[in-house]
């Protein structure tokens, strides 16, 4: 499965968020995915290295790590108030979860099996 995820806190800037989906993409491995960060448009002339954009982390995962993978993500978005994320499956599936909505268990499993689907 190919994803995308795309993160937001409103409290922290974004060198800060960087340092935090850092700690997350390092979590997510553990759990037996492949994040990398999520590269958009082009680089500038005589740039060095990735032009990734902030707050982004691409993911390719196997369907069976999907629930714990998610559910890390989830965790991750209520541990501080005003965070939010969009995750968006390689065929259009999009979903918008917030700290002050997260996902429950059964949220959870749900969403890893509708990812799981797209063809």
């Amino acid at each position: 499965m190919d994803m995308q995820f795309k993160f937001h806190d409103a409290d922290v800037e974004a060198d800060q968020l960087d340092a935090m989906l850092e700690n997350l993409m390092r979590d997510i491995g553990t759990a037996g995915a492949t994040p990398r960060r999520a590269v958009e448009g082009h680089l500038p002339r005589n740039a060095k290295g990735d032009a990734f954009t902030v707050g982004a982390i691409a993911l390719a995962a196997l369907p069976a790590v999907l629930p714990q993978v998610i559910q890390l993500v989830n965790e991750w978005v209520v541990r501080a108030p005003r965070r939010r994320i969009r995750i968006r499956g390689k065929n259009g599936l999009e979903v918008e979860f917030t700290s002050d909505k997260p996902l429950g268990e059964k949220e959870v499993l749900d969403l890893a099996r509708r990812i799981s689907t797209i063809k």
